[in-house]
């Protein structure tokens, strides 16, 4: 595949639908830093990359090549555990496959759902948690936006999509992404929560953004995880936002996406 510097393209890296991205390419020669993008949505197929695309317009603009990941959600054939969650790191595996790519310096930004699948789909290529069946591969920044990092709390606060856009009769979005309750599948919540995946390696610069007054995904999410990481000796930043809510990042001209900005420079270029 020849690449063309400057637009944006489809690929695939499925035979699935959803298993696509958009590839927006920045101007100039490459190979071009990389950074992926997982929406969010609580896993629902309600929702899709839409939300991510000014960012990863954004993101072209500065010279990053931007991968706006689709991936399989509840509701659609083979999607929960574990097939979520492999899509996520296939989709980032993108960047060794396409040429003008540079696989060593890649970086990870997700919101809501797509930030917990963002640090998830680190630590699956680490091999640190999963062995080297998943990959020695370093990610070398995540980026997260108001992200679920633990799928228990996630499960004991019922978050999810609000009706319609989630089912009212049926199992909150936790249950629904890993087939069963916690007390029923308790090894797929250990090994699907990012708080419990740690230590990601200090060779991964993570930074945490949260709004004060998100009102979809507490800022415990990030309180806890940041602790956490912290404790196990992780390079990780955690940077709060009094007033803010939840999609107030996606904005590329918020102060919370340009501090996300300059974390991805800082790491990446």
């Amino acid at each position: 595949m020849k690449l063309t510097h400057g637009r944006t393209l489809a690929v695939r890296y499925g035979p699935r639908e959803s298993q696509s991205a958009e590839l927006h390419l920045p101007s100039g020669e490459g190979p071009h830093p990389v950074v992926a993008l997982l929406h969010g949505g609580f896993w629902r197929a309600s929702q899709d990359r839409e939300s991510m695309r000014p960012l990863a317009r954004d993101l072209a603009r500065h010279g990053f090549a931007a991968l706006n990941l689709e991936y399989r959600r509840i509701g659609e054939p083979e999607a929960g555990w574990p097939g979520t969650f492999l899509d996520a790191a296939d989709g980032v595996s993108l960047a060794e496959q396409l040429p003008d790519l540079d696989a060593r310096r890649v970086a990870v930004v997700g919101h809501c759902s797509g930030g917990h699948l963002a640090l998830w789909a680190a630590a699956w290529l680490s091999g640190l948690r999963f062995g080297a069946q998943a990959g020695t591969r370093v990610v070398r920044a995540v980026v997260t936006l108001g992200a679920v990092t633990d799928l228990r709390a996630a499960e004991r606060d019922a978050l999810d999509l609000p009706a319609p856009l989630a089912p009212a009769d049926g199992p909150r979005a936790a249950v629904a992404l890993l087939g069963g309750a916690s007390v029923a599948v308790a090894g797929r919540y250990r090994l699907g929560s990012p708080l419990d995946l740690l230590p990601l390696g200090r060779e991964t610069a993570q930074l945490l953004v949260h709004g004060a007054a998100d009102e979809i995904v507490p800022l415990d999410h990030a309180l806890r995880y940041a602790r956490r990481a912290e404790q196990v000796g992780d390079c990780v930043r955690l940077l709060r936002y009094p007033g803010m809510g939840h999609f107030d990042m996606l904005d590329p001209g918020h102060p919370a996406w340009r501090a996300s900005l300059r974390h991805l420079h800082e790491n990446l270029l």
